[in-house]
């Protein structure tokens, strides 16, 4: 999904995709995929240059996976932050 973004510059399909998951994961309560999908958002932005919202998305994602003790969802969302900060 964010692999359309990087490698065929297609952000709103990328985008489109993701948030089709995410509707979905909500609403059969699968909270556990949210982490990962604002992650998918997050590279997805920062693919095709927009730093505000990568930050946002991995700002959102650290808060999610933080909100369910989710480890790895937390390291993930830092290594999109710092590669936004090298930028």
């Amino acid at each position: 999904m964010a692999l359309c973004a990087r490698y065929l510059r297609d952000a709103a399909a990328a985008r489109s995709d993701l948030d089709e998951a995410l509707n979905v994961t909500r609403q059969i309560h699968y909270h556990i995929n949210e982490p990962y999908i604002h992650l998918g958002v997050a590279w997805a932005h920062l693919a095709v240059g927009d730093l505000a919202s990568a930050r946002a998305e991995a700002m959102r994602t650290r808060q999610v996976s933080e909100a369910m003790g989710f480890f790895w969802g937390q390291r993930e969302a830092e290594a999109v932050l710092n590669k936004i900060d090298a930028v």
